[in-house]
C-alpha cells in the first residue's frame, strides 16, 4: 500500500470520507437504534473475542487474505444492530498488521471504517424485518449478508480503483466471480446460524458450541496455509536454480528469472489458466537446465559459434528436458523446455517441429527468451535494444519463427496494435463461464441451474435446521438432524449413485426437486410431533 501522501487526491478524498463516515456511524447508530442494554455486554464480548481471533487467522491466498472475520461480524448485528456492531468492527479487527510499519496508518483506519459500515448500515435495515415471525431469522440473515457483501465490494473496489489510478468497473468485475461470491456469501449466511445458537437452551450450551462452527474454517485455512507455504518454497527454489545456472554467465544475470516473469505475463494476456500460466513460469525458470552439460569455454566464448560448437549447444533442450522428466511433479514442463527453441516454419531445433505441433507453452517461451536477449547485452554484442525495438524485430519473423498470437501478445503488453496475419490459428485458452454461452447459448440455462443450486442448497439446509429448532426449541434435534443429512448422504451416493444413469435426466431432477420439497415441507411439523412424544415419554 502507498503512503498516504503518494495517494492522488481523489484517493485522499474518498479514505478519508470513509473512514468519517464509519466514525459517524457510532452515535447515528446509537440514536437511530436502542442503546446497548448492560445485560448483553457479556455477549457482545464474547462475539468481539471470536471476532479478534478471526481477524488474526486469515485465510491465505497467492494474492493476499481472506478475511473470516464477517460471519462473527454478522451473527453480531443481528444480536445488537447499529453501535455494537460497529465498536466490534472498530475495535476487533486487528489482523496483527502493525500500522505505520506492515500497512499506512490511512489503510489501517480505513479498513476498520469499511467494516463498521458495512455491517451497521446492513444491522439497521433489516433489524425490523419479519419481527416475531418464524421466517424472521432467515429472512434477516440472508438480507444482512447480502447486503453487507455488496457494500463491502463496492467500498473496496472503489478503493482500489482510485489509489491505483484503473477503472471502477474494471476493478470491480475483476475481483467479483461467481467462484468467489457463492463461497463468501455461504460463509456468512453461518453468521445467522452463530446467531441462533446464542439463544440455545440451556444456558450456556450454544455458547459452548459456537466455536466448533467455526473449526472447519480453521482447518481449510490450515490446509491451505501449508499448500501456499509449499508454492512459496518451490518459486523460490526455482529462483535459486534459476540464479544459479545464469551466475555461470555474467551477462545473463536473472536472464532466467525475466524470461519466467515475461512468460507467465504473455500467459495470462493469452487468457491461459492458472495453473498453465504456472507450468509456463517454471518452463521459464528452467529453460536454461540443460547448458550445465556445455563447456564454459562454448557457453562464454566471445563471439559466433563454430558448426561444432552450435552441435553442442543444441543439446541443451534436450539435456535439460530429460533431466526436468526424471521427476514427476515437473512432468509437464520437460516438453516446454524441449521446444523452446522450435520455430513455427519449422526451421528451429532438436525437432524441428512446426507450427500448432509444437507444445503452446513452448512458442510462448520462445518469444519471451528471444525478447530478454536481444534487449540484453552479449559478450560479441555490447548493444542492446530497446523494448519496442525488441517487439518491432520479433514482429517481423511472426509466422516465420514465432507463433503470430504470442507475437501480439508481447505487442499489446507494450502498447502496440496487433498484427494483420491471414489464416491466424488459435489460442487454446481457458474454458470460462462467457466462452461457453457465447459458444452455445443453451449453456445458460445450465449457469443458472447451477447458481440457483449453489445458493439454494445451504440456504435450505440453514432454512430446515432453524426451523427444526424453531419447532423443537431444542439444540439435540439440530444435531440429530447434521447427523441424519449425513448418513443419508452416504448412503445414497453408496447405493443409488449409479441408478441416475438408467432414466432421462430432465424427468429424473424434476421428480428429485419435488420429493426434496415435498419432505421439506413435512420436516418441520413431523419433527415437531416426534419431539413433543419423545420429551413426553422422557417426564414419564
Amino acid at each position: 500500500m502507498p503512503p498516504f501522501r503518494a495517494l492522488s487526491g481523489p484517493a485522499r478524498l474518498y479514505a478519508i470520507s470513509v473512514v468519517a463516515i464509519g466514525a459517524a456511524l457510532l452515535p447515528i447508530g446509537w440514536f437511530l437504534y436502542n442503546p446497548v442494554p448492560l445485560a448483553a455486554l457479556p455477549t457482545l464480548l464474547y462475539l468481539a473475542v471470536g471476532t479478534q481471533i478471526a481477524a488474526l487467522r486469515p485465510i491465505p491466498w497467492k494474492t493476499g487474505h481472506q478475511s473470516v472475520v464477517d460471519p462473527l461480524l454478522v451473527a453480531t448485528g443481528l444480536y445488537s444492530p447499529g453501535v455494537a456492531v460497529g465498536a466490534v468492527a472498530w475495535l476487533a479487527t486487528f489482523d496483527g498488521r502493525v500500522p505505520g510499519r506492515a500497512i499506512p496508518w490511512w489503510a489501517f483506519l480505513f479498513n476498520r471504517a469499511a467494516y463498521a459500515a458495512t455491517h451497521v448500515l446492513a444491522s439497521i435495515a433489516v433489524a425490523e424485518l419479519g419481527t416475531g415471525a418464524w421466517w424472521s431469522i432467515p429472512v434477516r440473515t440472508i438480507a444482512y449478508v447480502i447486503a453487507a457483501v455488496a457494500l463491502n465490494y463496492l467500498i473496496t473496489a472503489l478503493a482500489i480503483a482510485l489509489v491505483s489510478r484503473s477503472s471502477f468497473w474494471t476493478t470491480l468485475l475483476d475481483n467479483v466471480g461467481f467462484a468467489a461470491m457463492v463461497p463468501t456469501l455461504a460463509l456468512n449466511f453461518a453468521g445467522g446460524i452463530l446467531f441462533l445458537l446464542l439463544y440455545a437452551k440451556p444456558y450456556p450450551v450454544g455458547y459452548v458450541i459456537a466455536p466448533g462452527l467455526f473449526g472447519f474454517v480453521l482447518a481449510v485455512r490450515s490446509t491451505i496455509a501449508d499448500v501456499q507455504r509449499q508454492t512459496l518454497l518451490k518459486d523460490q527454489t526455482l529462483d535459486l536454480a534459476a540464479q544459479a545456472l545464469d551466475a555461470r554467465d555474467r551477462y545473463t544475470e536473472s536472464h532466467s528469472i525475466r524470461v519466467s516473469d515475461l512468460a507467465g505475463r504473455l500467459g495470462e494476456h493469452l487468457e491461459l489458466g492458472d495453473r498453465e500460466c504456472d507450468l509456463i513460469r517454471t518452463a521459464g525458470a528452467l529453460h536454461d537446465l540443460g547448458k550445465i552439460g556445455v563447456r564454459d569455454d562454448i557457453l562464454n566464448k566471445p563471439g559466433p559459434l563454430s558448426e561444432e560448437e552450435w552441435e553442442i549447444m543444441r543439446r541443451h533442450p534436450d539435456i535439460g528436458a530429460d533431466m526436468i522428466a526424471q521427476h514427476s511433479a515437473l512432468a509437464e514442463v520437460a516438453p516446454i523446455v524441449r521446444h523452446h527453441h522450435e520455430r513455427w516454419d519449422g526451421s528451429g531445433y532438436p525437432a524441428g517441429l512446426k507450427g500448432d505441433v509444437i507444445p503452446f507453452g513452448a512458442r510462448i517461451l520462445s518469444v519471451a527468451d528471444s525478447f530478454d536477449t536481444i534487449t540484453g547485452a552479449r559478450l560479441y554484442r555490447p548493444s542492446l535494444m530497446t523494448p519496442i525495438e525488441a517487439v518491432e524485430d520479433i514482429s517481423k519473423r511472426a509466422n516465420h519463427w514465432y507463433d503470430p498470437n504470442v507475437v501480439d501478445a508481447i505487442r499489446e503488453i507494450h502498447g502496440l496494435r496487433p498484427l494483420e496475419v491471414p489464416d491466424r490459428p488459435e489460442v487454446p485458452r481457458r474454458i470460462t463461464t462467457l466462452r461457453v454461452i457465447r459458444a452455445n447459448p443453451a449453456f445458460s440455462s445450465l449457469i443458472t441451474a447451477i447458481a440457483i443450486s449453489s445458493l439454494g442448497d445451504p440456504l435450505t439446509q440453514v432454512a430446515t435446521l432453524v426451523s427444526i429448532y424453531i419447532a423443537t426449541t431444542d439444540p439435540r434435534f439440530v444435531a440429530l438432524a447434521f447427523v441424519t443429512q449425513g448418513i443419508a448422504t452416504i448412503v445414497t451416493s453408496t447405493f443409488l449413485g449409479g441408478i441416475a444413469d438408467r432414466f432421462t435426466r430432465r424427468g429424473l431432477i424434476v421428480a428429485l426437486e419435488l420429493v426434496r420439497a415435498a419432505i421439506l415441507v413435512t420436516t418441520t411439523p413431523i419433527v415437531g410431533i416426534c419431539s413433543s412424544q419423545f420429551c413426553s415419554a422422557l417426564q414419564q
